[in-house]
């Protein structure tokens, strides 16, 4: 399980290095609209009780623990990846609180159907990628079948309780589906294939040069590797907002 979590880990990590080296600046050709509140329903989805039920309920949390949840629906991503989407939606609503950097984000796209948790730095140990999944997988039921109201209420209070009390939605024996087990087997095997690759190019440029001066095999293993009053703060923001670096999950519906 410890070593599925850190190939988890070291994925995304590795998934991030790519991209920060393939594009030092993400534009998004889709706008961000300016958070209103902790339900912030752009697309116009969500009922009236929905939207005061996330309200109430994100505000008495950010009480209890200063931890935002705040969710947010919009009619399309337009071509973006929603995972990108939701990371600089966040950092910019300033979600995660600056000492704590612990703030969720939920985030609904009507026409691509699909859904996602963004987690920031902070709260990873306690929601961590497969905690989200699954929660998705459970609770997002309904999305399937449009009733968004309660597919967004069921997810949204199966990641308070989890954050309220670790475990008492998702145990972690429970967090990995067959899905998880299957993306974490293609993982290793692309970085043994990695690794294959690298190492014989290594090997062919000490051939033609290291080994012929007397030069040792030795650097062959060097390569390894917010609320309402309450939680909402000034200005439209939380607080904090660069603690977003991934983590979390996504599905299609």
């Amino acid at each position: 399980m410890k070593l599925l979590k850190k190939t988890k880990c070291f994925a995304r990590l590795l998934l991030c290095t790519s991209i920060i080296s393939l594009c030092a600046v993400t534009t998004f050709a889709l706008s961000i609209p300016k958070a209103e509140s902790c339900a912030n329903d752009f697309a116009g989805i969500l009922s009236e009780e929905t939207k005061a039920h996330i309200q109430k309920t994100s505000d008495a949390l950010y009480k209890k623990c200063k931890i935002p949840i705040v969710v947010a629906t919009i009619k399309s991503l337009e071509g973006e990846d929603i995972s990108n989407y939701a990371i600089e939606m966040a950092r910019k609503w300033q979600i995660a609180q600056k000492d704590s950097k612990k703030g969720i984000l939920i985030l609904l796209a009507v026409e691509d159907r699909e859904i996602r948790i963004e987690v920031s730095d902070g709260l990873e140990e306690v929601l961590n990628d497969a905690k989200a999944g699954r929660i998705i997988r459970k609770f997002g039921i309904p999305l399937k079948k449009n009733d968004y109201n309660l597919g967004i209420t069921q997810i949204f209070d199966a990641v308070v309780a989890e954050v309220e009390e670790p475990g008492s939605v998702v145990k972690a024996e429970d967090a990995f589906s067959k899905e998880d087990l299957i993306t974490a087997f293609f993982v290793i095997l692309i970085l043994v294939i990695s690794f294959v690759v690298t190492s014989k190019s290594k090997r062919g440029r000490f051939w033609g040069s290291s080994y012929n001066t007397g030069g040792s095999w030795g650097g062959f293993g060097s390569g390894s590797s917010g609320g309402g009053s309450s939680s909402f703060g000034s200005g439209g923001s939380f607080g904090g907002g660069s603690s977003f670096s991934g983590g979390g999950a996504s599905s299609k519906f």
